[in-house]
């Protein structure tokens, strides 16, 4: 799946005559499959400024897929997120969207964040309908304020995916720095996603 696309949207209120909202979104899809990469890179910016109240929200990532070990593939993400954490709704929220999963319960809230996800994965079947993928992998993030940070966690764990054409369903099991279990599952896709 070779996509690219750029957009770019703005708000204007009439009875100001104002600028009010802008909106900037970029998205690079090289990957060999849409429901199991093996292989290629996906990046995405995703960009709103809200002119009233003066602030910057932001959401950028980058997947690599690489083949390996000629049953596998190396998996690498990294993410940054922008927001204001005076509002929470408006913050860079660091787990609320599985950057780490630890903290998918209890999102740090923080005006910039950043993550890094390493994985090893193994697909053991892959058919029409979708099919089954493990994942040995790392994960580290970090809170920042003013580009200062103020708090950071890592995190290893195991996770086996079942992604259908349309539905997807995780499970993972996490081990963090706090010496913390998390077991959780994911299903279902959302069918709108703000990017933040």
């Amino acid at each position: 799946v070779k996509t690219a696309q750029l957009s770019a949207f703005a708000a204007v209120d009439t009875e100001l005559g104002k600028l009010v909202l802008a909106t900037f979104d970029i998205t690079y899809n090289y990957v060999d499959d849409v429901a199991l990469p093996t292989k290629g890179l996906k990046f995405s910016s995703l960009a709103w400024y809200a002119l009233q109240e003066n602030f910057w929200m932001s959401r950028s990532t980058l997947n690599v897929y690489i083949p390996a070990f000629k049953w596998g593939q190396i998996v690498f993400n990294a993410g940054l997120k922008t927001g204001d954490s005076r509002q929470p709704a408006f913050s860079a929220l660091l787990g609320a969207d599985n950057e780490l999963y630890s903290l998918g319960k209890t999102p740090v809230i923080a005006e910039e964040a950043y993550w890094l996800h390493f994985g090893i994965a193994r697909q053991f079947l892959k058919s029409w309908w979708g099919g089954i993928q493990a994942e040995i992998f790392t994960n580290y993030g970090a809170a920042l304020e003013k580009w200062e940070r103020f708090f950071d966690q890592w995190e290893v764990g195991l996770a086996f995916s079942i992604p259908f054409m349309s539905l997807k369903s995780n499970f993972y099991v996490v081990y963090d720095q706090d010496d913390g279990f998390t077991f959780g599952y994911t299903f279902g896709m959302p069918r709108f996603r703000h990017g933040f």
